[in-house]
């Protein structure tokens, strides 16, 4: 109201002005168009900085709101019989002539108790609003799926040289393919192609090798033009050391090139080699010695992973198999070298060993997990492994035929490997597909660690200024002190596990945040409001969905009222008369100096 009062203050001295200016012009023969003029012109300009309302009455079914939210469809307000409304203010300039803004929905349900029925047109209204609908029936007319990412997860949190997944969904509009590249480090790490008018899944793969804190990029373009660009927040943590252990029944060139290759990769690694009845060569490296004459359970409870071949484990003697046995129910990880498809080992039976059908010269291996593929070797593969329901596998020939598969047993894994020669990459020189073909047995075998803290948030994708829960477990039942941005966050204890507790907090910047348990710092990272429009949207759509099912419509037709509507008279209307009356008062003052 100030602002309006001084803006009359300034305008009236101005009008007073001009009309005292014109009647004192000696030339009086257009003096009252110039006059007219010169009232239009400071109208036009008070007028254009005091917004003029305008009031209309329209019939509207009693008790109904019509809310349009982000996404709806604009040739559908024409279908719209009631007067509609927004809440969000990013409407403004698409919808200030054609709906009515309400500043506060909570508020204004309680300025008009007469609202029963809430028809909602879009993406819908976040979860803070939907928890004001309390009571009143919900209809929702969900917008279509946006174009873009409409979903995607990854592994955030990985260890060295772990592979980075990035899954998702993408919803391609356009009439042309588009392309989806994931970029980092200064290169793109990965693409795919999304085809026209389709609904592609995408899985994108990189092997983080550098360590700390990075920010990767997930990039749809279309051309040259960039239709989406999504940040991946990843975190790369030093690799826990695994203490290998190795049996063997001879020194073969398998065993002589997985030591080298186990040795330069900084793995603590014990070595027993058979080289006659009773006489073993044992080793060291990385880590200190100890015996090694018989396999104790006092031994293996301090290992990770047990690597050994078929004719070792069938040599062994009983009381050694028990402790192995036993070894792995508690979570240590078994490789063995399979050899030949009859064993009476009761580990080894577990797993369908068989013979080709039909004899290859080469293998094209791949990955199960990643789906990555492996440099082809050129070998006669002997052995396969039988698919079974309770097995899964790790590594397959031209995904047909299992060269390495693992079983639970326990809180341990047997893992079964048919290939005698993988030393065959080496040879050929190729160190990747040799260090990612033990990588993966090893990683897959080897004993879970239990960490000491676990923690997660409730949102994957949390944004600034939005409510966050995190949910910490921690190893003892001891309340936790938790601290965010240098404040000490309340925590509740869940009522089944004792050890796991819950903090909110609202983040108050993007990027990088610190939350501090117990002294030690997790990070995680905050999204912007514009950050993967298209996921919150259909999270948006989702929830409004849920909400409407969970609130029945009711069917009955509402009373028709007429109801006043105010609507803001553009400004452009009193631009063009002001530009017009202006131009008129200097092209007439022109002519007259011509004159």
């Amino acid at each position: 109201m100030e602002f309006n009062i001084w803006v009359i203050v300034i305008c009236s001295p101005l009008l007073a002005f001009l009309i005292y200016q014109e009647t004192k012009r000696k030339n009086r023969h257009w003096l009252v168009w110039r006059l007219v003029a010169s009232v239009i012109l400071v109208l036009c300009l008070t007028f254009m900085a005091i917004p003029i309302t305008l009031s209309t009455k329209k019939q509207q079914k009693k008790g109904t709101l019509n809310l349009l939210t982000n996404g709806f469809i604009k040739d559908s307000l024409a279908a719209i019989k009631d007067h509609p409304y927004y809440t969000d203010p990013s409407l403004h300039r698409n919808l200030r002539q054609k709906a009515t803004f309400i500043p506060d929905l909570a508020y204004y349900l309680l300025d008009h108790p007469d609202i029963k029925k809430i028809k909602i047109y879009g993406n819908g209204l976040g979860q803070d609003d939907l928890r004001k609908l309390k009571n009143l029936q919900l209809t929702f007319y969900p917008a279509e799926k946006p174009q873009g990412i409409v979903a995607c997860n990854w592994n955030g949190r990985l260890k060295e040289e772990e592979t980075l997944n990035v899954q998702g969904t993408y919803n391609n509009l356009l009439s042309t393919a588009i392309q989806l590249k994931l970029i980092g480090f200064g290169s793109s790490l990965d693409s795919i192609k999304i085809p026209a008018h389709s609904l592609e899944k995408f899985d994108l793969k990189h092997q983080v090798r550098q360590k700390g804190k990075a920010l990767l990029q997930l990039v749809a373009l279309h051309g040259k033009d960039t239709l989406a660009k999504e940040t991946i927040p990843v975190q790369t943590f030093p690799k826990t050391p695994l203490n290998l252990l190795m049996l063997t029944s001879f020194p073969g060139f398998e065993y002589k090139f997985l030591k080298n290759w186990l040795y330069e990769n900084q793995y603590p690694l014990a070595l027993r080699s058979q080289i006659s009845k009773n006489k073993y060569s044992i080793d060291f490296l990385n880590r200190k010695g100890m015996k090694l004459d018989q396999i104790r359970s006092t031994i293996l409870e301090k290992e990770d992973v047990l690597l050994l071949d078929q004719q070792t484990l069938e040599s062994l003697s009983s009381t050694e198999k028990q402790a192995i046995t036993q070894a792995v129910t508690k979570g240590l990880g078994l490789v063995i070298w399979a050899d030949h498809t009859t064993s009476a080992d009761p580990l080894l039976k577990k797993f369908k060993l068989n013979q080709p059908l039909k004899e290859e010269k080469s293998l094209d291996l791949s990955l199960f997990n990643s789906q990555s593929k492996l440099s082809s070797l050129a070998i006669n593969q002997a052995i396969y492994i039988g698919n079974l329901p309770d097995q899964q596998e790790l590594i397959n020939h031209k995904q047909q035929q299992i060269i390495s598969a693992q079983q639970l047993y326990g809180r341990g894994k047997i893992i079964v490997t048919t290939l005698q020669s993988s030393y065959q990459w080496l040879l050929s020189g190729h160190q990747k597909d040799y260090a990612s073909y033990w990588s993966e047995l090893i990683n897959a075998a080897a004993r879970k660690q239990n960490p000491s803290l676990l923690f997660q948030t409730n949102n994957a994708f949390p944004s600034v200024a939005q409510q966050l829960t995190f949910t910490i477990e921690m190893p003892t039942a001891a309340i936790p002190t938790v601290k965010y941005d240098q404040k000490h966050l309340a925590v509740k204890q869940h009522l089944l596990f004792p050890n796991r507790w819950q903090a909110q907090s609202w983040p108050l910047s993007t990027g990088w945040n610190v939350l501090n348990i117990d002294r030690f710092n997790i990070d995680f990272f905050v999204f912007g409001k514009e950050d993967w429009k298209s996921i919150n949207a259909i999270e948006t759509i989702q929830n409004n969905i849920k909400y409407s099912k969970t609130n029945p419509t009711n069917t009955q037709n509402g009373q028709e009222i007429s109801n006043t509507i105010k609507k803001e008279l553009s400004i452009w209307w009193f631009l063009i008369a002001f530009i017009l009356s202006a131009g008129f008062l200097w092209l007439e003052n022109r002519i007259y100096a011509q004159n």
